[in-house]
């Protein structure tokens, strides 16, 4: 059973900006497309779909899941190289 703890890290690292390469597959290699993370370990972090959308909604299940065996196990999860920083609304 996953613990509300281990969500919430899961959930943590699913919201940060982690950048996102998609590439379109030639139909010599089977068509479709890959997204992938290449901040993380890019042939753990990849998924495939039929299209770029699918692609991508793949992929949050494949982070998902790795971040959650990433926090099981104890392995550190390298944090995005860029944050952009937090911008405040203007009071007027």
């Amino acid at each position: 059973m996953v613990s509300k703890s281990m969500m919430k890290k899961v959930e943590y690292y699913l919201q940060l900006p982690y950048e996102v390469e998609i590439i379109m597959l030639t139909k010599d290699d089977g068509g479709g497309y890959i997204a992938f993370l290449p901040e993380l370990a890019r042939k753990l972090f990849q998924a495939y779909g039929e299209t770029a959308d699918e692609a991508l909604a793949n992929l949050e299940l494949v982070k998902r899941h790795t971040f959650s065996k990433y926090i099981t196990r104890g392995i550190a999860i390298t944090a995005p190289r860029y944050i952009p920083p937090l911008t405040l609304p203007q009071i007027q």
